[in-house]
């Protein structure tokens, strides 16, 4: 197989067509994902509290799981420490209030 030279290189209209569309069908999907999201977050929020307030899942075909997690990691605390030091970095830490996120399992 001999290589491609710039020489034999060619684009053609449908290849960019095919661009566009991708970037078009992506687009459309990107703002469909931002419009459902809320609803996701919701509709599991509902869910996660009912399992919480101790709600009957013996009917649910499906297995449910909450799962906990607590974090205090500030996500630029590496880019702190870089530019002040661990200490300074230890003491943010440790005055910054833990965040409970739950995530509901399906399985």
């Amino acid at each position: 197989m001999t290589p491609i030279t710039a020489e034999r290189m060619s684009v053609c209209d449908l290849e960019v067509a095919e661009l566009i569309a991708m970037r078009d069908t992506f687009a459309a999907l990107k703002r469909r994902m931002e419009l459902l999201e809320p609803h996701l977050e919701s509709k599991e929020a509902a869910i996660i509290s009912k399992i919480e307030a101790g709600a009957d899942t013996s009917r649910c075909r499906y297995n449910l799981e909450v799962k906990t997690s607590n974090r205090t990691f500030p996500s630029w605390k590496e880019e702190f420490i870089s530019r002040l030091g661990k200490d300074e970095a230890n003491i943010v830490a440790l005055n910054t209030p833990q965040r409970v996120y739950k995530k509901l399992l399906v399985g």
